[in-house]
């Protein structure tokens, strides 16, 4: 990170850091928690390393308290804002909640400018094969589509009935439910001219199990969700969809998305199949941190876990230690901000995690 770039997330941590700790119009949970233990945030902090201060954030406090206690007080003005409520998926436990007013909309925005840089330049269709109901990516999809001024079509995906099936070795009942999703996703594409999809890898496996991508109106792909490795990428680009444009993305409901950096971006030795993400800087920033001691940072180019600050007017998190590790990857040809590459799950937790087709 550069200076200009470090000048700029010390702003952003004074700006959310007043917002929410604001006595008349902050966050009750955060205002509660200066409070409690006899400390002033919006005097003490100036900048990212004084975030210290507050300590690692306990993720459990997202699952049992009230969640618009998060949010600030201004937010909740419904004349001025449409404050929605937004869960997790489950994977680790009892799902986390935020509030979201205005930060996917935002996140949103940013990524369309990622998408030209892919080829998603035509006008089209989408159509959203993301988790809708509780899940906040679906809004996230809706704001790009929205942004592009596109139409966005959409199948209704529940995740958590999946894990379920797969928690009791139900897999005939799961693939009876992924056949009903995919008679849905190929009638649409076929009837509605469709040119661009936001999916799930596992739902694109199966996708494409049972359709040649290359012969119907697709020309682009969004895929998230669950592990995205080079090798997946590389058969996606090459032999399943060639000639199709491709952008994955990693994140969360807590955070947003961060996208894939177009190969073109990266270093001169990168492989073009390197799949590395860059965060919605100073929204969210992201570090990664040794799995044993969490206060060290890795070297680029080992493996850590990820270690999450979110800094937005709707939600502020910070130091939370995730489920995921990653790669720590250099700043880039686009961005001047650390990335992360080979996202997976914590090995000592992995076995309590259930993925299904998210």
């Amino acid at each position: 990170m550069n200076d200009i770039e470090k000048q700029l997330l010390d702003e952003q941590v004074r700006e959310i850091i007043e917002y929410h700790f604001n006595p008349n119009s902050g966050s009750a949970f955060w205002i509660n928690f200066g409070k409690e233990r006899g400390i002033n945030p919006i005097h003490d902090i100036t900048c990212y390393e004084e975030l210290k201060i507050l300590g690692n954030f306990n993720a459990d406090n997202l699952r049992t308290i009230p969640v618009e206690h998060f949010i600030p007080k201004d937010r909740l003005n419904f004349q001025k804002y449409d404050p929605r409520v937004f869960e997790t998926g489950g994977t680790s436990g009892i799902p986390k909640r935020v509030m979201d007013t205005e930060h996917q909309k935002e996140n949103a925005v940013w990524i369309c400018d990622i998408l030209q840089k892919h080829g998603f330049r035509e006008k089209g269709k989408w159509i959203n094969l993301f988790p809708s109901g509780p899940h906040a990516v679906s809004l996230l999809t809706y704001h790009i589509a929205k942004t592009r001024e596109e139409i966005v079509y959409s199948i209704d995906i529940d995740p958590r009935w999946v894990k379920v099936l797969i928690k009791k070795n139900q897999s005939d009942i799961m693939n009876m439910y992924i056949e009903h999703v995919m008679d849905q996703v190929i009638n649409t594409i076929k009837s509605q001219d469709i040119k661009y999809l936001f999916i799930t890898s596992k739902l694109l496996e199966q996708l494409m199990m049972r359709v040649d991508l290359t012969q119907t109106s697709i020309k682009g792909i969004v895929c998230g969700g669950t592990k995205i490795t080079s090798e997946f990428y590389k058969f996606v680009k090459t032999e399943a969809a060639p000639g199709i444009d491709f952008c994955a993305l990693y994140g969360n409901t807590l955070m947003g998305v961060a996208p894939q950096v177009p190969s073109s971006y990266l270093e001169e030795n990168s492989s073009p199949w390197s799949i590395q993400y860059y965060p919605y800087f100073p929204h969210f920033y992201i570090e990664i941190v040794d799995k044993e001691d969490h206060e060290k940072y890795v070297d680029y180019g080992e493996e850590g876990r990820v270690k999450l600050t979110v800094l937005n007017k709707d939600v502020f998190i910070p130091s939370l230690l995730e489920r995921d590790v990653a790669t720590r990857v250099k700043p880039c040809k686009l961005f001047s901000w650390d990335g992360v590459a080979n996202v997976g799950s914590f090995q000592p937790l992995e076995a309590n995690l259930i993925e299904g087709v998210y």
